[in-house]
Parts: C-alpha cells; sequence; structure tokens
C-alpha cells in the first residue's frame, strides 16, 4: 500500500499485488480515493522479461480511471 498519483494527476491510494515468472514481474494495482475510500481506477504494469509481448520494459499494460462518479436516488434517475 502506497500513495501516487494518477495519470489524471490525481492522489489516491494503491493497494498493489505482484506475481513474478520466468524473470519478469507483473503488478496489479487498484487506485482508491483516500478521501471517501471508493476505488478510483487500477494499473496493470510489466517489469523484467518482456516475454513474448514484443514490448520495451517497464511497461503499463492496462490503466483505467473513473474521471467523476454522481448519486441519485433511483434507478430512473441519471447523475
Amino acid at each position: 500500500m502506497a500513495t501516487t498519483t494518477t495519470w489524471q494527476g490525481r492522489r489516491v491510494i494503491a493497494v498493489s499485488q505482484s506475481e513474478t515468472y520466468q524473470g519478469s514481474t507483473q503488478r496489479e494495482s487498484v487506485f482508491f480515493d483516500p478521501a471517501t475510500g471508493y476505488p478510483s481506477g487500477f494499473e496493470s504494469a510489466l517489469f523484467g522479461n518482456a516475454r513474448s509481448l514484443n514490448i520495451t520494459v517497464p511497461a503499463t499494460l492496462g490503466v483505467g480511471e473513473t474521471l467523476d462518479r454522481g448519486w441519485v436516488s433511483s434507478t430512473t434517475e441519471r447523475p
């Protein structure tokens, strides 16, 4: 667990898990808003051996971030 900055420049708490296999390490991270505790994004990164992916490491394999969210009082409303 650590604090970091997302691709959009937001400060978040990152919870990560890494797995090493045949010289490469893949790290999966989930981001949480420190003020609310709500999940706000994720990132998948690869370090070490690029396996057969034909990419330069370190590399970001995937990233997602919630840019905005809202609340409604019923399923028929939109934020």
